[in-house]
């Protein structure tokens, strides 16, 4: 009953929020994204005051919430909303492929990773993170700056928020552990879809007509490149944050100026906050930019006057608002964030200018046509804007200021904005330069097939003639393309069971420390805390120790009389423990076991 309700109450909110946007764009897909979106930060801004004042965020709330809102909505918007408002929408069959390819792409994709049975893979440890702090949030219906019960991850306290909220709200509403972690995979692709969505629709507001063949090229390149790896890393707030400066553009450029687009633009700049920070500067200076640029007047003085309007300065004043209390007012640890972690390195891909080589003649056609054409449009000085930023980033890793990390961090957006570019140009292209545009793509389509089927075929039949046969696609498309059958699978579904047997049987298995030693792999310790909440070192509480080997001291724990026998170890990493401690498997006896997991216990 209450899933029921709290789903009914979101269409509620979410159809009376749609019938009021209609008066400000004409567009139905565009309404509907920023619609999704603004639940997003909604749900967000509301665990964060309801957290403030010390109450809980449950699906119970947050559904009296939307019934609430969605009633004012409906009394403010009585009046003025007119059928013919809602008739006006656009929706033509175009768009509707473009829905179709980009969820089609989107559930092959999942399968491809995850699996028809949900199994746990990611190359990077972000995701255990990501996943406890939402089930965390899906049991205690608190953000961590608020409650952080997790010693190993106090450092942590304020991490952004808007992902593990929304996701731990859904998890909510499952009662098993299998649930929650469907949850979690889902929303991974969740932004993925999103993000394909808004690269479109931001592409077809600067294009006068509909091309399938450039609109389907536009979103094969966002499918394949660093939202997808995005998606392999697990980098679930920084996809949010993409989608968040996006959907900026989007209401920014396509929505007629009003109150509510000043309203939507604060809730989504909160949002941006909430959801990745480290986009925020850039974020601010390209909306004040995009005003700047298209004043009429000569003078600089009115220019930065005009930029200064009312629909830029709330929105700027609401996020710095919001996040003054978020990370100085009611952060426990002031350390978390700061210039200084700009400097920490972490694991990325990392490929400095020739992922762009292929999109780089069109992006400059396009970026020469709005110069000459002095066309406004805030995607350019959001461009222009991510661009200064990520250079000023570089410039500080030169002088050791900043990490490789965090300056590769802005590609997963940049590459958005060159692909929506890529499409313009392309289109220009097609519209005044019609030899270049078909060269283009008879050029592309001969380049596909040799990838496809001619470079196989002719080192097949004389490897001579094709040693070593070249890859016509970027750097970031050909490692996801290599590096998703070649991971591992943390945890599949036999797996889960396992460890859902050790919860159950807690009291038998795990010492009054909440300790048990596992064996195995870093991904799979990490995990199995996140999954289990159950720490997987004997003599260690701390994340540094998870990193380091070996796993547990055997010689230790079979001399301390007040262990518990008991271990877990998981295939295949535990086979190196055991050689490299010396351990005989026979000393021990097997209480449970599933494919890849054992419980065992120590012979007396």
């Amino acid at each position: 009953m209450e899933i029921i309700f709290f789903v009914l109450s979101a269409l509620l909110l979410s159809g009376a929020a749609f019938v009021a946007i209609s008066l400000l764009s004409k567009s139905f897909l565009e309404n509907a994204i920023i619609i999704i979106i603004s639940f997003l930060c909604y749900v967000s801004v509301s665990s964060f005051i309801l957290g403030a004042v010390g109450l809980k965020t449950t699906p119970i709330i947050i559904t009296l919430l939307n019934f609430l809102l969605a009633t004012l909505i409906i009394i403010i918007f009585r009046k003025k909303i007119s059928y013919h408002s809602l008739s006006s929408l656009k929706v033509d069959l175009k768009t509707i492929y473009i829905v179709f390819l980009s969820l089609g792409i989107t559930v092959v994709q999942f399968l491809r990773i995850y699996g028809s049975d949900f199994s746990i893979k990611f190359i990077t440890t972000d995701p255990a993170v990501h996943y406890l702090f939402s089930k965390h949030f899906s049991e205690g219906g608190k953000l961590l700056l608020f409650s952080n019960p997790f010693t190993p991850y106090n450092h942590m306290s304020s991490y952004p928020f808007l992902n593990y909220s929304n996701t731990g709200l859904i998890m909510a509403l499952s009662n098993s552990e299998e649930g929650k972690v469907a949850v979690y995979l889902l929303s991974n692709f969740f932004y993925y879809f999103l993000t394909i969505l808004l690269v479109y629709v931001i592409y077809r507001n600067l294009v006068k007509s509909n091309s399938l063949v450039i609109s389907t090229i536009v979103i094969l390149a966002v499918s394949l490149g660093y939202n997808l790896n995005g998606v392999i890393f697990g980098f679930s707030s920084q996809m949010a944050g993409v989608v968040m400066v996006l959907s900026l553009v989007v209401l920014k450029n396509n929505f007629i100026k009003s109150r509510i687009k000043t309203l939507l633009i604060s809730l989504v700049m909160v949002g941006l906050f909430f959801a990745y920070y480290y986009y925020i500067p850039a974020a601010i200076l390209s909306i004040f930019l995009s005003d700047f640029l298209k004043g009429e007047h000569s003078n600089i003085k009115q220019r930065i006057k005009g930029a200064f309007n009312f629909e830029n300065v709330i929105p700027t004043c609401m996020a710095i608002l919001f996040g003054f209390f978020y990370l100085i007012v009611l952060n426990p640890i002031n350390d978390n964030g700061n210039v200084d972690s700009l400097a920490s390195e972490g694991y990325i891909f990392r490929e400095l200018y020739t992922d762009f080589k292929p999109y780089i003649l069109f992006v400059l056609v396009a970026l020469f046509a709005w110069y000459k054409d002095k066309k406004n449009n805030i995607l350019y000085s959001a461009f222009i804007s991510y661009s200064l930023f990520a250079l000023f980033i570089l410039v500080m890793g030169m002088v050791g200021k900043a990490s490789s990390y965090y300056y590769f961090k802005n590609y997963y957006l940049l590459e958005s904005f060159l692909i929506i570019l890529f499409g313009v140009g392309l289109y220009l292209a097609k519209q005044k330069y019609k030899p270049i545009y078909f060269a283009y793509i008879a050029g592309s389509l001969i380049l596909l097939i040799m990838t496809l089927y001619g470079d196989k075929w002719i080192q097949s039949r004389n490897e001579l003639f094709n040693a070593n046969p070249s890859i016509n696609i970027t750097a970031v498309q050909k490692f996801n393309i290599e590096i998703i059958p070649n991971t591992q699978v943390t945890f599949d579904k036999n797996q889960r069971q396992f460890m859902d047997y050790i919860v159950h049987n807690k009291s038998e298995f795990v010492d009054k420390q909440n300790h048990i030693p596992v064996i195995g792999g870093l991904l799979q310790k990490l995990w199995f805390y996140s999954y289990t909440e159950i720490w997987p070192k004997y003599d260690q509480y701390s994340l540094l120790s998870l990193y380091e080997e070996p796993s547990l001291d055997y010689k230790m724990w079979t001399e301390d009389v007040e262990k518990k026998p008991y271990i877990i170890v998981f295939e295949p990493d535990s086979n190196i423990w055991f050689e490299n401690q010396g351990v005989d498997l026979k000393d021990f006896e097997v209480v449970y076991e599933q494919e890849g997991a054992k419980l065992l216990k120590l012979k007396e």
